[in-house]
């Protein structure tokens, strides 16, 4: 059994805070550091485009997180207001913020006749993306919300008197997994040295999103619960996580074997 302390809280630079709002502005931190670095070669790039699209993303992502918090979690609708506690965010209410963020974005782009090609964009924003799950999830892990299913394996941590299945750590050392994974198979262009490598724009975010819905839609299964020993809704087996897991996958791979453009998702 791995040794296991919850925390809540942490200073950092004398400033006290929640341990998963430090860790998920550590990822923020990391995301846009990673994009930065991958987009620092290219012709034609800019730090205004920077500024603008993560302006919409995180603006999105935060709105959405703190919005479904309200609803879901504090059943309050009013909490959305309360900036005295800013530690109300929902990872799923973030994603769906961010991909709205992203898709506005784009629109912005079109209105105003600004060059874009998203496609190079998303291969950028899914390395880093990856990145920073690893590290947000960490914040997770220490924060003890996630509840796993009971388990003999010797890692199990002992959390809400049973021996549990550390799914915040599996959550996050399987991200970085992924992270590595883009990095070696994509990390360069692919050319006649390089075996391995990028064959196009768009193919690093198109192996992604596979591969990250069906990481997460096994997980999903050990997972029991948050917050406590609240027990999450299922219907058929599956939380809301996992049926949306599984139906994003499903759609992905229809695409992967039918579409004729095939593993790039991104092309018309």
């Amino acid at each position: 059994m791995l040794p296991y302390t919850r925390l809540n809280n942490i200073e950092i630079f004398g400033v006290p805070g929640g341990v998963e709002p430090w860790f998920f502005a550590l990822a923020v931190i990391v995301f846009i550091a990673s994009y930065i670095i991958l987009s620092r070669k290219e012709k034609g790039h800019t730090w205004q485009k920077d500024a603008l699209m993560f302006g919409f993303i995180l603006g999105f992502g935060w709105l959405f997180g703190r919005l479904v918090y309200a609803i879901f979690e504090a059943k309050n609708f009013w909490y959305f207001f309360n900036f005295a506690k800013l530690d109300g965010i929902v990872s799923w209410g973030v994603i769906i913020g961010g991909s709205l963020g992203i898709l506005f974005y784009l629109l912005f782009c079109k209105k105003k006749n600004i060059a874009l090609n998203f496609a190079q964009e998303a291969d950028k924003l899914v390395i880093g993306g990856a990145l920073a799950i690893a590290i947000a999830r960490i914040g997770c892990f220490l924060d003890g919300h996630l509840v796993g299913a009971p388990t003999t394996l010797p890692w199990g941590i002992y959390k809400f008197e049973a021996v549990r299945h550390p799914v915040g750590l599996y959550l996050s050392l399987s991200s970085l997994l992924i992270f590595f994974l883009l990095i070696i198979f994509f990390g360069k262009e692919k050319t006649k040295k390089n075996k391995l490598g990028k064959r196009f724009d768009g193919e690093v975010a198109t192996w992604f999103l596979p591969i990250y819905c069906f990481n997460r839609f096994w997980i999903e299964f050990l997972i029991i619960g948050h917050n406590g020993i609240k027990i999450d809704s299922r219907l058929l087996g599956l939380n809301l996580w996992g049926w949306i897991c599984y139906l994003f996958l499903v759609y992905l791979l229809i695409h992967l074997v039918f579409s004729k453009h095939h593993f790039n998702i991104f092309k018309r």
